[in-house]
């Protein structure tokens, strides 16, 4: 009887803890955050640019339109990019289908500090690159629909499996910014 007991009160402590650790707020995650129903990507960049040089390397690096810079912010649109899965570690075969058939684009806010940044990915679409079951060419849509449950307070677990990875490592990959080597041009 005691045997039997004490294994009901582990079953039940057990469930108390798992519904517990599942429950906890999913807000933030990886860089992703839930704000206002909607995702947000973020990252701090340390940099030893001043606020023109890093406008400069947005604009040369051709991923950035519609820049523009006041005080300490510069706002922006990527252009349409493809994730890199390949840079991210993952092969063809092990990428969701979602992050192959789609690029992306976002809204992009930088607010500048001394010595760092910090870059903040609003609006972020998926839009179709090739037509099958999830959608036709050239269709868009907020990653949100992708990667957040229905009451848009949590994530899809899914997400974080792979897509959130091959997508931080592209949004990443985009403020990689390179020493400008002087030339004799």
């Amino acid at each position: 009887m005691k045997n039997l007991l004490m294994r009901i009160l582990i079953i039940i402590i057990s469930a108390l803890s798992w519904v517990e650790a599942n429950s906890q707020d999913q807000t933030v995650r990886d860089g992703f955050e839930i704000e206002n129903d909607a995702i947000v990507w973020r990252k701090v960049y340390d940099t030893k640019l001043t606020l023109e040089q890093l406008i400069s390397s947005l604009k040369e690096s051709g991923n950035f339109k519609d820049i523009e810079a006041s005080e300490n912010k510069i706002i922006g649109q990527t252009i349409a990019i493809a994730p890199d899965y390949k840079g991210a570690g993952y092969s063809r075969g092990f990428t969701p289908i979602m992050v192959l058939s789609s690029d992306y684009s976002a809204f992009c806010l930088i607010e500048f500090k001394e010595n760092r940044f910090r870059v903040t990915f609003k609006n972020i679409k998926l839009i179709k690159t090739i037509s099958n079951a999830l959608g036709k060419s050239g269709d868009s849509m907020l990653i949100d629909m992708y990667a957040l449950k229905n009451d848009k307070k949590r994530f899809k677990e899914a997400f974080f499996k792979d897509a959130s990875k091959i997508y931080n490592y592209s949004f990443n990959k985009l403020f990689e910014v390179k020493e400008q080597k002087k030339s004799d041009w």
